[in-house]
């Protein structure tokens, strides 16, 4: 309904206006976990996560300052390790972004994060744009070109504490019947149309379907740009259909795509975007949906992904294995991963936190540059954890922690032989095309 988006909306604001208002002279601004920072090769403030960027401007300029005297000697500053921090840099065309984390994510993890920002301007404004602007005046104040898309940032970054398909650069399918995403599927591809592109159906942060342009693809990092796009608006999508540019700077850093956003059903759970080349196509795509919508329904697909949605996607113990507590399982060929819901005793924030703390570590040895591992059995005093990394996929396993090596190698090898007789439910094998 209305009244408690309009609720989340204000909470939304209050939270933004909240953060700006931090006095970052406090302890308590010391204290985040995180900061992000992002300013421009003349000192510039862009944007910070906490507290706003005119306080901010002075340690801005130390940043900058430290940037341009590695600079001064051919060189380009990537980190700085201190007893309980970590600072990471990473230049992008006219930008500096910095990570300083209490955290314990690795310098590449961190840098990934910087790259995401990075990318979630570049779709407001298009790589291009961004170098235009910058070439013709240096002090440029880009914030007047970013007003009212800060939101997009804050919930990027809130997005990337919580949900492992940034840190795994991939995307998770909603658990549906083959048959029944096959019914969705079909259904958009056969609204197809000249100007489309990409037609993707997103829910809660999961991908139901996707059909494409034939040779056209599209890498992650542009889905999650997507989702956070969804994330970010619900309040303002929920009143019809939008149609808004979006630059997707994997596919093509320098254009945009034309986005028509529309929700599917009433409680604004489902979310369809149809991706257009031509400035000029919402009506064109405003049809697509209702031809797709309409055969959905006649197919009762829509109800029965409404209706996946309202439960839970699946418990761990579907697995069978009685000493396995969680997984993330990642395809590597299909950049999707699966996970089950978090349960007993992961159900409190914290401990939900203290786990995603866990597999971050797991995946930063695994794919330490300088000394990837391919197997990690970590025994700890409130779990035990095994992280397993192949040609073909990536696996992180919890464990209780009485489990022995043994048995935890038995589970992987059970575990596996689960996926692959659930992989038609758990991922979009053959995603179709117009």
């Amino acid at each position: 309904g209305a009244e408690p988006d309009s609720a989340a909306a204000a909470a939304e604001e209050e939270a933004a206006a909240v953060r700006d208002g931090e006095d970052v002279t406090s302890a308590e601004w010391r204290q985040h976990r995180k900061h992000i920072f992002v300013l421009s090769e003349a000192g510039k403030p862009i944007y910070s996560r906490h507290g706003s960027e005119e306080a901010l401007s002075s340690i801005m300029g130390v940043m900058l300052a430290l940037v341009s005297f590695v600079q001064a000697s051919r060189n380009a500053i990537r980190s700085i390790h201190t007893g309980t921090h970590v600072v990471v840099f990473l230049q992008r065309g006219p930008l500096v972004l910095v990570a300083v984390s209490r955290s314990r994510q690795s310098e590449q993890q961190l840098a990934q994060e910087l790259q995401y920002v990075y990318s979630q301007i570049l779709s407001v404004l298009t790589a291009t744009q961004l170098n235009r602007v910058f070439q013709t005046k240096q002090s440029y104040d880009l914030r007047r070109l970013l007003a009212g898309t800060e939101r997009f940032l804050d919930s990027l970054l809130d997005l990337m504490e919580t949900d492992p398909c940034f840190l795994l650069s991939a995307v998770r399918c909603l658990p549906l019947p083959g048959s029944l995403r096959d019914s969705v599927s079909q259904s958009l591809q056969q609204a197809k149309d000249k100007d489309l592109v990409f037609s993707v159906i997103l829910a809660k942060n999961h991908l139901v379907s996707m059909v494409r342009l034939k040779e056209q693809s599209l890498h992650p990092a542009d889905l999650h740009l997507l989702l956070n796009l969804v994330s970010a608006s619900r309040t303002s999508f929920s009143e019809g259909e939008v149609w808004l540019p979006i630059c997707l700077p994997q596919f093509n850093p320098s254009g945009f795509f034309y986005a028509h956003v529309s929700y599917l059903d009433d409680a604004c759970n489902l979310c369809l975007l149809l991706l257009c080349a031509d400035r000029e196509a919402f009506f064109t795509a405003s049809d697509c949906r209702r031809r797709a919508l309409e055969r959905m329904r006649r197919q009762d697909a829509l109800s029965g992904v409404l209706a996946a949605l309202g439960s839970d996607s699946y418990s761990v113990a579907q697995t069978g294995i009685p000493d396995l507590r969680h997984f993330m399982y990642k395809c590597r060929s299909t950049s999707q991963f699966t996970s089950p819901e978090l349960e007993a005793p992961y159900c409190s924030a914290e401990s939900r936190q203290r786990l995603f703390d866990l597999y971050q570590q797991l995946h930063g040895r695994v794919h330490n540059a300088s000394r990837p591992l391919k197997l990690i059995y970590h025994v700890r005093q409130q779990e035990t954890l095994l992280a397993w990394v192949t040609s073909g996929f990536e696996l992180y396993t919890c464990f209780s922690p009485l489990v022995t090596k043994a048995a935890a190698i038995n589970a992987i090898t059970k575990l596996l032989r689960w996926i692959k007789k659930e992989e038609e439910r758990l991922f979009i094998m053959n995603p179709l095309t117009y």
